[in-house]
């Protein structure tokens, strides 16, 4: 299957790094008599440490399909260009 085959789960890069690792982060909550209760916390990058979460994550990975489409298209777009003939000039 392909990178961005719907069907299998991708990577998400990190929103300011694109690494694609990441540490799950939990808060410890506390209430008298209650103990210790652990908290989703987000995600902290392990290459530069930004601390992002799931919605972060997902946004950069939507914003690189759309830029990688865009670069696959541009390059399409200079192959298939036709190679100007200006008129007057003439062949060697």
């Amino acid at each position: 299957m392909s990178e961005h085959d719907p069907r299998s789960f991708n990577n998400l890069p990190c929103p300011r790094c694109d690494s694609t690792l990441f540490i799950a982060l939990v808060r410890l909550k506390h209430k008298p008599g209650g103990g210790l209760v652990p908290d989703a916390g987000g995600y902290a990058c392990a290459k530069c440490h930004a601390v992002t979460d799931a919605a972060q994550a997902l946004q950069a990975y939507s914003l690189k399909l759309k830029q990688d489409l865009i670069r696959r298209l541009q390059d399409e777009l200079e192959e298939d260009r036709p190679v100007a003939v200006v008129p007057g000039d003439k062949e060697s």
